[in-house]
């Protein structure tokens, strides 16, 4: 024990991201206490440290982990430099241009989750050209439910390692490719 402590030690105090937006505090209790933005004390847990990895266990119970290399921290993604880094202000805070992302995603989430409800305004045009009831018809709108409630999980399990940036942009645009092709198919 008194090994794994002489470890933590070495590593105690401030790590911070480059831009300064996630700030982490090794405390020497073995506890740890992270910002990020605004946002002081976002997670608070423990520690342990075993030559240069660090296990951490937030207080709800979420476990991570890290390693320290060449004097800098790697946990997450992300990449922590020891002390502090002078940012200015209006960096660590959230720009015009994060909150126009998040309008964006925001936008495009309602769009392509309520894409289901345009069929039921279409339903007795696809029932005639597809030579069967509405009622019949409309189990695309349950089929459609059901593939994009089990298929969402499914693909974000395959999908963890690629950047959440790219994979919006990829599952956009086969979502409108398809969406082109079978309007090109249909002759509209």
């Amino acid at each position: 024990m008194e090994n794994n402590r002489g470890e933590q030690r070495s590593y105690v105090g401030m790590w911070v991201t480059r831009d300064g937006y996630v700030r982490q505090a090794l405390l020497p209790n073995g506890r740890y206490d992270e910002a990020r933005g605004n946002r002081k004390s976002a997670y608070q847990g423990s520690y342990t440290i075993k030559g240069d990895h660090i296990d951490y266990v937030d207080d709800t119970g979420f476990t991570a982990d890290g390693e320290f290399r060449d004097g800098i921290l790697y946990h997450g993604g992300m990449i922590f430099l020891s002390g502090k880094i002078n940012v200015p202000i209006e960096r660590r805070t959230a720009s015009m241009s994060s909150t126009l992302k998040i309008y964006t995603l925001a936008i495009l989430s309602f769009l392509v989750g309520t894409s289901e409800y345009i069929i039921a305004g279409i339903l007795d045009k696809i029932a005639a050209t597809m030579g069967v009831s509405v009622v019949t018809a409309g189990q695309l709108i349950t089929v459609f439910s059901l593939a994009y409630a089990f298929g969402a999980p499914f693909i974000m399990a395959l999908t963890v390692r690629m950047e959440r940036r790219k994979l919006l942009l990829c599952a956009l645009f086969f979502f409108h490719t398809g969406k082109w092709a079978r309007l090109y198919r249909a002759g509209i």
